[in-house]
């Protein structure tokens, strides 16, 4: 027991700093997207904006 102790004294904390970078759509997605009507796309339009939601949550990570 006492050598199991002597050990998690010298464990440290990993200090965590990835930031994973948010992919690019590009201007073809771009011009797509303005020809997607909102009616029948409901829940694409919902997943899109969660995307969104997390490349502002990365944006901060920088």
């Amino acid at each position: 027991m006492l050598a199991v102790l002597s050990c998690l004294n010298s464990c440290t904390t990993a200090n965590y700093d990835y930031c994973p970078a948010y992919p690019i759509a590009g201007e073809k997605v771009g011009r797509e997207l303005e020809n997607i009507s909102y009616k029948g796309y409901e829940s694409f339009w919902e997943w899109l904006g969660r995307i969104d939601k997390l490349r502002q949550e990365l944006e901060l990570c920088k």
